[in-house]
C-alpha cells in the first residue's frame, strides 16, 4: 500500500554491484523500449541480459512474447 521502497545494502562484494548494474541497464533499455514503443530497443533489452547468447534466438523469443501477449503489447508490433 506504501509502494516501492529503497533498501540500502552494505558491505556487499564489487562483484555482485556489477550485476546489479547490468540489470539497471537492462530494465533502463526495457523502460525506453516502452516509452518509444520500440520493438527494436525491446530486442536490445534482451541482448543487453547477460544470460541471453543467441541473436536468434532473442529475436524468436520476443516475437513469442509479443504473440502471446499482443493484447498488452500490440504498440512494439
Amino acid at each position: 500500500k506504501d509502494g516501492v521502497t529503497g533498501m540500502k545494502l552494505e558491505n556487499y562484494p564489487k562483484s555482485f554491484s556489477t550485476l546489479l548494474m547490468n540489470q539497471v541497464s537492462v530494465i533502463e533499455l526495457t523502460t525506453v523500449a516502452i516509452l518509444e514503443q520500440s520493438k527494436d530497443v525491446a530486442l536490445q533489452a534482451l541482448l543487453a541480459d547477460p544470460v541471453v547468447d543467441n541473436v536468434g534466438a532473442a529475436e524468436k523469443l520476443l516475437d513469442t512474447i509479443l504473440d502471446l501477449q499482443s493484447p498488452y503489447l500490440d504498440y512494439l508490433q
